[in-house]
């Protein structure tokens, strides 16, 4: 009985000496610096139309050193994201100065490599350097994607709409021509009179959201539309929220369209200048 306990002790006593170091006529037992990201280990980078459009992402060490401290990292991209298409890093090399504890790794997003919706995730992972790896906080997600500032104004003229099947999500009809007129702006909403939806003159009114810079929205409130000979008075509602670009100027409504006999069904309809 009493062997066993010796060997339990033995191997406690073995793994603390593996992760410290006691210090020679001293009872104090001190942990080799290790370097981690700091703060948190993902966030969201939008990118604008500026060779200064930068992201930031801390990498700390857990006691500062008397010298620079070089740290290794690799990066990857599950998306396809590549250097000097994307994304430009000055080095895979990285270096807390010597007397800190916590320094940035500078992301330079690169605008015109973000065509339409491409997002895009780089995944960087500290591999090695002066100092030991963290078991924890090694890894950091970047999630890149493309911003332009909302002028309201800028929603207007004559678009190109393409009718979807919401259920099918198939094409329905051929495309044809639509007209935005900017309404009010409140905060960071605002809204446009859509007409000509379906070859109806008569508009009605959508809601541009921007609150969420990773999810620009569209929303239709339940109104009055036009008057149909058979069944009287339509109206449309939003059938959830559609999407909107202010880069690129194209927005995507969803949307239902009833009378009090029922509905004309469910679709969503592409618009694009």
């Amino acid at each position: 009985m009493r062997t066993n306990r010796f060997i339990a002790l033995f191997a406690i006593t073995a793994s603390l000496l593996g992760a410290c170091r006691r210090d020679v006529g001293s009872n104090t037992i001190t942990t080799e610096p290790t370097v981690h990201f700091t703060n948190a280990t993902s966030g969201n980078f939008f990118i604008q139309n500026s060779p200064n459009s930068t992201f930031k992402i801390p990498i700390g060490i857990t006691t500062p050193r008397s010298q620079d401290t070089k740290v290794t990292i690799n990066v990857t991209s599950p998306t396809g994201a590549t250097a000097g298409t994307h994304y430009n890093l000055s080095s895979t090399t990285f270096v807390i100065p010597a007397g800190k504890a916590v320094d940035s790794l500078t992301v330079q997003g690169l605008f015109s490599g973000y065509v339409g919706e491409r997002r895009d995730t780089l995944v960087f992972n500290i591999i090695g350097g002066d100092a030991n790896v963290a078991d924890y906080n090694n890894t950091y997600r970047l999630v890149m994607q493309k911003y332009c500032n909302v002028a309201l104004s800028a929603f207007t003229g004559t678009y190109t709409a393409q009718d979807y099947n919401a259920t099918t999500n198939q094409p329905d009809g051929n495309p044809y021509t639509v007209t935005l007129t900017p309404g009010t702006t409140t905060g960071n909403s605002g809204t446009v009179q859509v007409s000509g939806l379906w070859g109806v003159p008569n508009q009605f009114t959508a809601t541009l959201n921007w609150a969420n810079p990773a999810g620009f929205s569209t929303n239709i409130a339940d109104q009055n539309w036009f008057m149909h000979a058979t069944y009287g008075q339509v109206r449309i509602k939003a059938d959830g929220n559609g999407t909107f670009s202010s880069c690129d100027n194209r927005l995507t409504i969803r949307y239902e369209a009833y009378v009090s006999a029922g509905s004309f069904g469910k679709y969503y309809t592409t618009l694009r200048k």
